[in-house]
């Protein structure tokens, strides 16, 4: 088991994995966990898998062209069409 990881919790089918290290400052994270299962009646029969993790970090929030946005509906408002259009800009390049 990596140092990045540890093992919270194991249920029958499922096992809970909690990061070790935290990723705030980090703007891009890419992990290999390398999982093991196998059956519990025949322990020898196994399996593994390589399953990749990427985490990206929003290093900037959207700026907004105005802080607050309202609208008003009509009661019969046709369901799955528009409402508002929003326009708002990001710095991060991802």
């Amino acid at each position: 088991m990596s140092s990045l990881l540890t093992v919270n919790d194991t249920l029958y089918f499922c096992t809970l994995l909690t990061l070790l290290v935290h990723l705030l400052k980090m703007f891009l994270c890419c992990f290999q966990i390398r999982v093991l299962v196998y059956d519990t009646e025949y322990r020898d029969q196994t399996s593994t898998a390589v399953v990749p993790v990427v985490v990206t970090r929003n290093a900037n929030a959207p700026i907004f062209e105005r802080p607050e946005y309202r609208q008003s509906l009509a009661e019969n408002h046709r369901l799955g069409s528009s409402v508002l259009q929003l326009k708002a800009s990001d710095q991060d390049q991802v």
